[in-house]
């Protein structure tokens, strides 16, 4: 029924507005007799109603949502480098089963003196790629059945988080309902 926790979220965020517009409407009927004439009553209840909307929409917005944190990616995975091998920690039901894990393709974004002739994704340790020879090698991967998301790493020296590059890798991703985060790593990519 739902595609994904993300379609779930929206639809809370949109009932979260909704319902903060109703009670904004009834506080601002609530005071509406405290102020003088009709067209100020008329006025503080659309300001109530709107005010209600927004806090609730931030309310909710602040809880949870799509990923793309801004954190210094430490974590157990050890970096853009390293292979998305489990580090010898517990082993999940899946992988016991011998079920493969769905797989993430790490994708790390090049920038400023490290780009050659528009080459900015790096695909684990392989040599940078132009967009179609990344999307031939995504194509490749997704005859794989595991292949469930993409994994954008942004470094200092990386292109920004919000150029052409990336955002069209996020949205092409999306679009073929593939899981995206974006990692930013606070650290220089040394040169290749």
């Amino acid at each position: 029924m739902w595609e994904s926790l993300a379609d779930v979220y929206t639809i809370l965020k949109i009932v979260a507005v909704l319902v903060g517009v109703v009670l904004g409407a009834f506080v601002g009927r609530v005071l509406a007799p405290f102020v003088g004439n009709r067209k100020a009553s008329a006025t503080v209840i659309v300001f109530c109603a709107a005010l209600g909307g927004l806090a609730l929409w931030l309310a909710v917005s602040r809880v949870g949502g799509k990923g793309g944190g801004e954190g210094d990616g430490t974590g157990p995975g050890g970096g853009y480098a390293k292979s998305s091998g489990n580090g010898g920690e517990k082993r999940s039901a899946s992988e016991k089963a011998g079920e493969p894990e769905p797989e993430t393709l790490k994708v790390t974004m090049l920038g400023g003196d490290l780009v050659k002739d528009q080459r900015f994704y790096v695909i684990g340790h392989e040599s940078p790629r132009t967009w179609d020879e990344l999307m031939a090698a995504i194509s490749k991967r997704r005859k794989d059945p595991g292949l469930k998301a993409v994994e954008i790493v942004i470094f200092d020296n990386s292109v920004a988080r919000d150029s052409p590059a990336v955002r069209d890798l996020e949205d092409w991703a999306t679009a073929q309902n593939l899981t995206v985060a974006t990692k930013r790593i606070h650290k220089r990519l040394p040169q290749q």
